[in-house]
């Protein structure tokens, strides 16, 4: 196996709600418990990424706010996230 050569830590987003939170820092946890490689390190970034459908609460998701939810908004707040914050959540 080659070692990698990614800056650390690494960066994982996650939406901000405190459902997605829990499963995030639990399937971390579960990550570093069981890669011995990784225990005892802080190789992990937690970012809570904040969506227009996070903030839109007042109709359903069916309307415009599921179209700001886009895969690919996510994925260019949460890249911009790490250029702009190296801040933990």
């Amino acid at each position: 196996m080659r070692p990698h050569h990614r800056e650390l830590p690494l960066r994982v987003g996650t939406r901000g709600s405190p459902l997605a939170l829990v499963q995030t820092r639990f399937f971390l946890h579960l990550l570093t418990t069981f890669c011995p490689v990784l225990r005892g390190m802080s190789v992990f970034e937690e970012h809570a990424i904040r969506t227009t459908g996070d903030r839109v609460q007042d109709r359903p998701s069916r309307t415009s706010a599921a179209k700001a939810c886009s895969p690919r908004k996510f994925m260019r707040r949460w890249l911009t996230a790490g250029s702009t914050s190296r801040s933990t959540a």
